[in-house]
């Protein structure tokens, strides 16, 4: 739940490098936090078939006591990592729809941001600031 958590945040700091003339709507940006952590746990399922295939790692659990597992017994692993992956994104995407709703700025608190070339110098005070995960303190360092 927690891997899908943090993909799901930076598929929203990815987002945040793109430049976008009105704000997305916030079940637009949930949509797209849900689909990039299923994007990445289908790369993560390449990954493992790949490592099986070349080195019989075995990290899809394929194999009990030296012997290949046939139909289902196969896909118990595979099947579990994407089930999972999906529920903790459809979760998490509620959680964020709900907070996104709530308040409206929330999005530009997840989102990389440009840093102003005549700003780098200056130091603002250190501040807190409602987050998603609740409060947080920024602190600039120079």
């Amino acid at each position: 739940m927690i891997s899908v958590a943090l993909l799901f945040g930076l598929a929203w700091a990815i987002l945040g490098c793109f430049k976008f003339k009105e704000e997305l709507p916030a079940g637009i940006l949930c949509l797209y936090g849900v689909a990039f952590a299923i994007f990445c746990g289908v790369l993560w399922e390449c990954y493992e078939f790949t490592c099986d295939g070349l080195f019989a790692m075995n990290l899809q659990r394929y194999l009990s006591a030296g012997r290949a597992l046939a139909g289902r017994a196969a896909l118990l692993d595979t099947m579990g990592d994407l089930i999972a992956g999906l529920a903790g994104s459809l979760l998490f995407s509620c959680w964020s729809y709900w907070r996104l709703k709530k308040r409206s700025l929330l999005a530009q608190d997840l989102l990389f941001q440009e840093i102003q070339p005549g700003r780098l110098g200056k130091r603002p005070p250190d501040r807190r600031q409602q987050g998603l995960l609740g409060e947080v303190f920024l602190f600039q360092t120079v």
